[in-house]
């Protein structure tokens, strides 16, 4: 009995034993291979923290879309209110073609604007509209400067004496490279191995953020100006809600490219190794 119980207790004790050794053996294996490729940290993400940003940024451009909409309901308002003149087309041409139409081309393209989520755009689409925006906005702005032109004109006024109408001309001229280097980027499939694709983006949007920029700074101006006093009756509300609801959405649509382009003159991506075709991928 005594031998029996005896070699009861070893096998168990050599059970045990085996029990141990394979973890400790794995163990080791793991402890090697981390060695080699170096320390592997955890990175735990809270989504929630992500989802609580990302609910956030939704929320402030659903904001900059009613500021957008409400400027431009408010200056079509004033300009039917009073009878028609010739100079009623320049802010009625302006506050569509850079208030609506450029600010929203431009958000079309965020991240942030939950309108095209919810009408389930796709990307080309999104692309397509932004630059159908453009388009319309700059003949939209284009006429609007004829319209200043020859009312100036007619009245024998200097042109561009006030802030108001140098950053207005600005905004146009940098209006004009965007524009142009936009069509290679509709087709940079097709020519992605004969143009520097990321040159021409990186070049695009900085003639955005300039032309967004000044015509911001323009239509701000604007709010200070004689024709904008006139028809509001020198309302004090009108004139504070008025520059709330015109600098808030050009400056949270500029922040998203203007970061972007920060980021990839800091921290540009490295290329990508491409391989020959006699050359052995790597293990």
């Amino acid at each position: 009995m005594n031998g029996t119980s005896g070699g009861r207790e070893n096998h168990n004790d050599l059970d045990d034993f085996t029990e141990i050794s394979i973890p400790l053996e794995v163990d080791a294996m793991a402890g090697a291979v981390q060695s080699d490729n170096g320390p592997r940290p955890e990175k735990k993400k809270d989504k929630h923290v992500g989802i609580e940003n990302d609910t956030y940024k939704h929320h402030l451009t659903n904001v900059a879309h009613c500021c957008i909409l409400t400027y431009t309901v408010l200056v079509v308002y004033l300009c039917i209110k009073h009878p028609i003149e010739f100079f009623t087309w320049h802010p009625l041409l302006m506050s569509i073609g850079w208030t609506l139409l450029m600010t929203e081309a431009v958000l079309m393209l965020s991240k942030e604007n939950v309108i095209p989520k919810q009408l389930k755009l796709n990307h080309t689409i999104k692309e397509r509209l932004h630059w159908v925006f453009l388009t319309i906005g700059a003949l939209l702005i284009a006429a609007g400067f004829i319209v200043v032109t020859i009312s100036k004109n007619e009245k024998n006024k200097e042109h561009y004496t006030s802030w108001h109408g140098i950053f207005g001309l600005i905004g146009m001229i940098a209006y004009i490279p965007p524009c142009i280097n936009g069509i290679p980027l509709l087709y940079r499939r097709d020519i992605g191995d004969y143009v520097n694709i990321r040159i021409v983006k990186f070049v695009h949007i900085i003639g955005g953020i300039v032309s967004l920029t000044c015509g911001g700074l323009s239509l701000l101006l604007s709010v200070y100006t004689k024709w904008f006093a006139r028809h509001t009756q020198q309302s004090q509300f009108i004139f504070y809600f008025s520059l709330l609801i015109v600098a808030f959405p050009v400056i949270w649509t500029i922040q998203r490219p203007l970061l972007k382009c920060v980021r990839g003159v800091f921290n540009p991506p490295k290329p990508k190794h491409k391989r020959g075709k006699h050359e052995k991928p790597r293990p």
